[in-house]
This record gives structure tokens, C-alpha cells and sequence, in this order.
């Protein structure tokens, strides 16, 4: 077994030991410029790893999907963190996502469609600063097709389709994009599902 195979197995070995445990982890990434990922295993997919993410404020707040494919390393976070620490004194516990799938990419993004208004979508290995926010308005074969929401919570007046094998990392749930949502639904008057 080749070096690279190995810690493929490694990374996923202690991944789905700390989905058991429900032990916090750090996510180191292949990809040049994107950054690492802290938070709770809550679901290990063919393809994807899904993450309750750990925000700076010491708090969880919505989820990270990563490829497989550009896991460097899974580590455990000791029970000394401060992060892991504040979580457990106040009793706050990591819950999956209901119904999202982390198998394929067409059935994550899907699931996610039908659980999140907004999601965010990462296609780091070309750029690890570009990313597209806002609900998912259809899907192809290989790619799904995403309404833009700027940092002005404005909708963008054209969609943008990205192919499936592009996107590196879908963002959940989280604080920013369920106020980003609520702002592109108040201006337009558009009346989201149910943001979360």
C-alpha cells in the first residue's frame, strides 16, 4: 500500500472513530490555500466527510462537507481544547443534518437542497478564495445550478452552473448564509422554505 493510501485510510479509520465517540476533530486538506477544518464527525459518506463545524466563538454553527479525495490528516482534538471544553461545559451536543446524504456529490448537494435554502459552494482547487452562497435552483447530470446571494444580500439576476467535479467543499447551514438568505428573501420578497 502506497504512502498516500495509507493516510487516506488513517484519515478515514479516525474519522469514523470520532463519529462514534463524538469526539471533535481537525481536518487538515491536500488543497494548496484552503483552510483547515475543526469540528464534530457526524457523517463519513463514500465521497464526503460531514463536519458539525466549531466557530470562532466557541460555539457550532451549521455543517462543512469535504472530499475524501483531499483529507490529508484527521486529528482528534484533545479534550483540553478550548473549543471542546466550552462545548461540554455548557452540554451542547453535535447532531447530524437531517436527511443529507454524503455518499455521491449529486446526492449530497441534493439532500442538501432539500434540507438548507442556502448553501455555499467551494471550488478551492482552483481558487481557494471563490466561493458562491444561495439556494439551489436545479440540476444536471454532472452539475447543479446555484442563485448567487452577494455579500449585499442581493440575489444575483443570473444563476451559475458548476460542475459537480468542481466543487471541493459545501458549506451548510451556518450562521452568515441563513442571514445572507433571510436578507435576499426580505429585498426581493421572496419567501424561503424554511431557513435554518
Amino acid at each position: 500500500m502506497s504512502r498516500k493510501a495509507e493516510r487516506a485510510k488513517l484519515a478515514r479509520t479516525t474519522a469514523e472513530l470520532a463519529l462514534d465517540d463524538r469526539r471533535a476533530v481537525h481536518v487538515s486538506r491536500r488543497i494548496r490555500g484552503a483552510e483547515a477544518v475543526d469540528g464534530f464527525v457526524v457523517a463519513t459518506g463514500m465521497r464526503w466527510l460531514l463536519l458539525q463545524q466549531i466557530s470562532p466563538d466557541l460555539d457550532l454553527d451549521g455543517y462543512i462537507a469535504v472530499r475524501w479525495k483531499h483529507v490529508e490528516r484527521v486529528t482528534p482534538l484533545d479534550a483540553d481544547h478550548v473549543a471542546v471544553r466550552a462545548l461540554t461545559r455548557r452540554r451542547i451536543t453535535p447532531l447530524p443534518p437531517a436527511g443529507v446524504d454524503t455518499t455521491t456529490t449529486g446526492l449530497l448537494l441534493r439532500s442538501a437542497a432539500g434540507a438548507f435554502d442556502v448553501v455555499t459552494l467551494h471550488p478551492e482547487t482552483s481558487d481557494p478564495t471563490i466561493c458562491w452562497i444561495g439556494p439551489i435552483t436545479g440540476f444536471s447530470a454532472k452539475a447543479v445550478t446555484l442563485v448567487p446571494i452577494g455579500a449585499d444580500g442581493r440575489a444575483a439576476s443570473e444563476s451559475v452552473e458548476l460542475p459537480f467535479n468542481l466543487i471541493t467543499r459545501v458549506d451548510l447551514g451556518g450562521r452568515y448564509q441563513t442571514a445572507l438568505g433571510y436578507a435576499a428573501a426580505a429585498r426581493d420578497a421572496t419567501p424561503l422554505r424554511a431557513v435554518r
